[in-house]
């Protein structure tokens, strides 16, 4: 009798044990208020820890506050759902800057030291003038790699082209007969001849679609190729389409394409390799604005380029662009004009006043954003900027100051 009785109430431990690790590994949603110390100051931190699942991404938002100051950040990695993940932040104080720099439990460098000056943010390899105190701030914590930076890399020459040797990501690079490999440092040729007006052709996750250029009025098929292993796929097009066509949109990583010429719109799936006709002269053309869907004539498609848009809820004539990077737990990103540059400045979707410079660009027409890291071209040279590197520069093609329909995009698994 015991020893059933001794049989049950381990069963019972053993199943609550099971209970509870399954509650914290199933968890979507932790939120962590805690406090830590340095030398006089108590610094408060607040800790969310989002599980998204639609696509599969883990993010730990911070708020830290000190001083009369909030600090707000992203860190998206895996921490195994740990919690109080920050266990020391160094902190700085004088007439000039006050910085704070979050040493988190695996002593991973994900953020350079955020400082604030007059209610604005920056990074400190961003301060162009740093005192002897700040200097020697930095210096004293043991954690902090202040060369990480510096962004010294090798490079390598090919074809009038300049890639950087230690990138190490997949990304391509569109030229007139084909694409430019980032991650492989060589190109690869899908026609013949150069084609220097390539419209029809989008970056779609870790696609590359683009019409069959080789023909010249109409085109029956479309290339797809996988930025991550350059595997080459086709998609047959039947009825032709017309190359006087254009690009609606990307949505839910299909392509949109509306022909100008036989009024008809397309559906194109680059992962299941698949073309529909979603719309035409007698049903009208679906277009996605403000998070639905409108339907437009094919004539006033036909007369006029109708794209598909989204408005962003803020406005501020102080920038000449306002961009917002995912719905809840994104940002917004500033470009802010200055005789013939724009600096740029973020700032996390919940406190659009919580703004800190990134970097400096002299063109904002070629931008794109990957979770907290963007990607653009500035000149002649395709750059990136992460939290965790600052600004480095990924490949130079003297094309980009000429042709716009020169086109980059990368892919990170």
């Amino acid at each position: 009798m015991k020893l059933k009785s001794c049989k049950f109430i381990i069963s019972l431990i053993l199943l609550a044990l099971f209970l509870r690790i399954s509650y914290l590994f199933l968890r979507t949603d932790i939120t962590n208020n805690y406090n830590l110390k340095y030398e006089d100051y108590v610094i408060n931190i607040n800790e969310q820890y989002k599980k998204i699942q639609k696509e599969n991404k883990e993010i730990y938002l911070f708020d830290i506050k000190v001083d009369n100051l909030t600090y707000s950040f992203q860190i998206r990695d895996n921490f195994n759902k740990q919690e109080k993940i920050i266990k020391k932040i160094y902190y700085f104080n004088d007439k000039n800057y006050k910085c704070i720099y979050p040493v988190f439990i695996n002593e991973k460098q994900y953020i350079d030291i955020i400082c604030n000056k007059n209610d604005s943010y920056i990074y400190y390899h961003d301060i162009e003038e740093k005192s002897e105190n700040l200097k020697n701030f930095v210096s004293s914590i043991e954690q902090y790699d202040k060369d990480k930076y510096d962004n010294k890399y090798s490079e390598k020459q090919y074809d009038n082209v300049i890639f950087n040797n230690d990138y190490d990501d997949f990304g391509f690079v569109t030229n007139y007969k084909g694409y430019y490999d980032l991650k492989n440092k060589n190109s690869i040729q899908l026609f013949s001849k150069d084609i220097y007006n390539q419209t029809i052709s989008q970056f779609i996750g870790k696609y590359y679609i683009v019409a069959d250029y080789e023909q010249t009025y109409e085109f029956d098929k479309m290339y797809v190729i996988d930025i991550t292993n350059g595997k080459k796929r086709e998609i047959k097009c039947y009825p032709k389409i017309s190359f006087d066509s254009y690009i609606e949109g990307v949505l839910n990583d299909e392509l949109y394409l509306y022909d100008k010429i036989n009024r008809k719109q397309y559906k194109i799936n680059p992962e299941k390799l698949s073309i529909e006709i979603i719309g035409d002269f007698d049903r009208g053309i679906k277009i996605y604005k403000n998070n639905e869907w409108d339907i437009e004539t094919s004539s006033n498609c036909t007369n006029n380029i109708i794209k598909f848009e989204n408005k962003i809820d803020i406005t501020d004539s102080t920038y000449e662009k306002i961009d917002k990077v995912e719905d809840e737990y994104g940002y917004y990103y500033f470009y802010e004009k200055y005789e013939d540059y724009y600096k740029v400045y973020r700032s996390p979707i919940n406190d659009k006043n919580n703004k800190l410079y990134i970097f400096t660009t002299k063109t904002i027409d070629k931008i794109k954003y990957k979770d907290n890291e963007v990607y653009y071209v500035d000149n002649d040279t395709l750059k990136e900027y992460s939290d965790e590197l600052g600004v480095i520069q990924l490949f130079k093609f003297k094309e980009f100051q000429f042709n716009d329909s020169i086109d980059f995009g990368v892919y990170k698994k």
